[in-house]
């Protein structure tokens, strides 16, 4: 498989323990899909920073983006920067409902995407 740009969850995404999940076989998915993008992008609600999960399938070096809450930890989007990780905050009031991004309502940023 290969991707232009792989948008990746994580169960946590603790600075000092890596990017987790709870299971093995999404760990698996998840390194492959890292390893064969051009672009790599997690998201990541601010609570993800500060938990860890069992199974470690990257670090913060490993990404190009964050994209997360403003209420992030501010040690989480310190060291994401201190990577090279560019951190894209938006507001939780900012994201659309699935069915209001369908619609062409999405924002970024505020701004109209």
């Amino acid at each position: 498989m290969r991707f232009d740009v792989a948008l990746i969850g994580a169960c946590s995404a603790d600075p000092a323990h890596g990017l987790t999940v709870a299971s093995w076989p999404d760990a698996q998915i998840k390194r492959a899909a890292l390893e064969s993008s051009a672009r790599r992008v997690l998201l990541a609600t601010a609570a993800k920073f500060s938990r860890t999960s069992a199974h470690r399938f990257g670090s913060y070096e490993d990404l190009d983006t964050i994209i997360t809450t403003p209420d992030a930890p501010a040690a989480a989007t310190y060291a994401a920067r201190e990577a090279g990780v560019e951190v894209i905050t938006v507001p939780l009031s900012e994201i659309r409902d699935p069915v209001g991004s369908r619609s062409g309502n999405s924002t970024r940023q505020g701004a109209p995407m």
